[in-house]
């Protein structure tokens, strides 16, 4: 243990006053730092390292310094009398009033705190960090199992994935929640220099795929559902505002995030004109006549709901209008293939809407181009997932298999 506290005059030229530096030594390192002080070179003696008597307060300052001296001075001090290795950082974030992170949910929070004031995360994101830390916790208290950084291995994963299969997760929830934690623990294992060897060695199998390698159907309104729930008279005012709410990001694939936030002044001369929450180039949607229609139902300020009530009032309304059309849910459950049958009614959500708007869109044979500009897709193989093809379509393409347009085909 050995450690030494210095104060000096940092001259800087052109300026009268200078700042106090102060100069802290221990074990081998060195930590260099502002007092807040400021001193002329006059008032200020380099021997004794303190205000000279003839300075302005020099009683008063000269206190300050013995005090900023003893601060850094008690904090090396007590960081040794825990039994723990003083460290540069460490001592210089106590000195300045900076929590020591010593728990992963201090971790957490500084981690939320700063990437998401750096990056401007939506609330969304800020969400589902907050629901993140709520799942650990619950796993540590359940499972009497302390999370450290160092147990992050595949035993950790293992058991982390267990827990969630246990509580009900499927599979492709359980690998977005590892993604989250996997962007956090990244972070940790970069910025503050915590080794995790055995970070992202855990794989998932979430995808169901048929033997042509066709991905699970995604959920979208069919053309005369769409406009059951449109012509639809509802009396109940709230349900009332969730069908004008949902048909508006039927009619222009805006996701719920863009709904939320979208605003009287981004609809200028019949234009949607809006930055969407994941691109970060601004978005042109030309209003058609149910979107229109809508806007000027509520003057063009529409109603706000959050996600989770927009989709718990939008399975009360789809029940209402009895959209008990069948669907085939397959999906993984701890390492389990489930298929079942659910109407429509209860696998309904807000983002069946942007499904919607595409599908039906490619079924009035708009412009794919010019489709991907409206949705913000940047490719075809980014936006297939969302194309729905219905019975109807099918078998009225089946019907051009004719004798004469296979006579066409000869005559060519």
């Amino acid at each position: 243990m050995s450690y030494s506290t210095r104060f000096y005059l940092e001259v800087r030229k052109g300026k009268k006053e200078h700042p106090i530096r102060l100069n802290f030594v221990f074990d081998g390192q060195r930590i260099m730092t502002t007092t807040g002080l400021k001193a002329t070179v006059d008032q200020w003696s380099t021997k004794q390292q303190s205000f000279k008597p003839s300075a302005s307060n020099a009683a008063a300052l000269n206190e300050i310094l013995k005090g900023i001296a003893g601060k850094i001075e008690t904090i090396y001090l007590n960081i040794l009398a825990k039994g723990e290795t003083p460290t540069q950082e460490r001592v210089l974030n106590e000195y300045r009033g900076h929590k020591q992170l010593e728990t992963w949910q201090d971790y957490l929070d500084n981690f939320t705190s700063t990437e998401g004031r750096n990056n401007a995360w939506s609330l969304s994101t800020y969400q589902k960090f907050k629901t993140l830390k709520n799942h650990l916790e619950n796993f540590e208290r359940e499972k009497s199992f302390k999370i450290t950084f160092a147990k992050v291995d595949r035993d950790f994963y293992q058991s982390l994935f267990d827990y969630f299969a246990g509580i009900g997760h499927r599979n492709t929830h359980i690998k977005k929640t590892f993604k989250i934690l996997n962007w956090f623990l990244a972070w940790v294992m970069k910025t503050k220099k915590i080794p995790m060897p055995g970070l992202k060695d855990f794989e998932i199998k979430d995808k169901i795929k048929s033997s042509k390698g066709a991905p699970e159907r995604v959920i979208f309104l069919h053309p005369e559902e769409f406009l059951m729930m449109y012509e639809a008279v509802i009396h109940d005012i709230r349900l009332n505002k969730v069908r004008d709410i949902f048909l508006f990001m039927c009619s222009t694939g805006l996701r719920w995030s863009d709904y939320y936030s979208l605003k009287p002044e981004n609809v200028q001369d019949g234009i949607i004109n809006i930055t969407m929450q994941k691109i970060p180039d601004p978005i042109e949607i030309p209003l058609n006549f149910f979107s229109k229609s809508i806007l000027e139902k509520y003057d063009f300020d529409l109603p706000k709901l959050s996600n989770q009530r927009l989709n718990d009032y939008l399975k009360e309304l789809a029940a209402l209008l009895n959209l008990d059309r069948k669907l085939t849910r397959v999906y993984v459950k701890a390492g389990e293939v489930i298929r079942e049958e659910v109407p429509l009614h209860r696998a309904i959500t807000c983002h069946v809407a942007r499904r919607t708007f595409i599908s039906l869109s490619i079924a009035m044979n708009i412009n794919s181009e010019v489709l991907m500009r409206f949705t913000g897709h940047a490719s075809h193989e980014t936006m297939k997932i969302y194309l729905g093809i219905t019975g109807q379509k099918k078998r009225a393409e089946m019907t051009k298999f004719t004798a004469k347009n296979i006579k066409k085909q000869v005559n060519q």
